[in-house]
């Protein structure tokens, strides 16, 4: 990879850690999971020009997020990589709505090293690779990941060679930096113009891992956004930002049935 667009791409992915000092309370804020990076960016800038309201996104990893919200973050709306933590935070008290899917998302394998051929993996003595996920406590990415390895009878064998990231964009840092041979991300992050073409991926069995489904709610608090919460709360479930979501490779339609 030619050093400038190594460097770009660096550069795009440490905004994500950059993300939650630019925010403005003035502005309704978007607590996103990491998985979400790509997609929502677009959508919050489709929601702007729709309706002149101002968003922020504050990412991180769905189950830091939660705790953030439980502990009395500023949050409005809570986008997750699954149902479990909004209902956590339902549970709690804290959501003005009982969490609702959005999109089902999608696990791949995910090489930058040019040594390395994503599509031999099982080939591979797993002792020799240095593969990232996210920690499966926090992320439903790396939950995910857990079960593909635990299928694949490989977890006890290198689970104390993995590199485990908060999140899934920390994951993608690790793989793009080749810190990591290869590792297992989302497929929206490999959608994003900025990864597409950055080494090989391939989609991972679904079969092998438990439904990745994205759920959503309202965050009940003293904010005087909630209004426009529940205006970008509706905005996800419409034919604009449904699109996004599928031209990033999420299944949007007929999920609950």
């Amino acid at each position: 990879m030619k050093l400038n667009l190594y460097l770009g791409l660096s550069f795009s992915l440490m905004l994500l850690y950059s993300c939650q000092s630019k925010t403005d309370l003035r502005n309704l804020r978007i607590a996103t999971a990491a998985s979400m990076q790509f997609p929502m960016q677009e959508i919050i800038n489709a929601f702007e020009a729709e309706t002149n309201i101002k968003a922020d996104v504050i990412l991180g990893s769905s189950g830091k997020l939660s705790t953030q919200i439980i502990e009395g973050a500023p949050f409005d709306v809570f986008v997750a990589a699954d149902m479990d933590f909004p209902k956590k935070i339902q549970d709690a008290g804290f959501s003005k709505n009982a969490p609702k899917l959005y999109a089902k998302g999608k696990l791949v394998f995910w090489s930058n090293d040019e040594r390395f051929n994503v599509n031999t993996i099982l080939e591979k003595t797993p002792s020799k690779l240095k593969l990232a996920i996210a920690n499966p406590k926090i992320a439903p990415y790396g939950k995910a990941a857990k079960e593909v390895l635990l299928h694949l009878d490989l977890w006890e064998t290198i689970e104390k060679d993995l590199v485990f990231g908060e999140s899934v964009a920390q994951v993608n840092q690790f793989i793009l930096s080749k810190a990591a041979t290869g590792g297992y991300t989302s497929l929206a992050s490999l959608k994003a113009p900025v990864l597409k073409d950055a080494g090989e991926w391939r989609l991972v069995d679904e079969s092998w891992y438990s439904p990745i489904m994205h759920g959503m709610l309202i965050i009940k608090n003293k904010s005087l956004k909630q209004k426009e919460a529940q205006q970008f709360y509706d905005f996800m479930f419409q034919a604009d930002a449904q699109k996004i979501l599928k031209n990033y490779g999420f299944e949007c339609q007929n999920l609950e049935e």
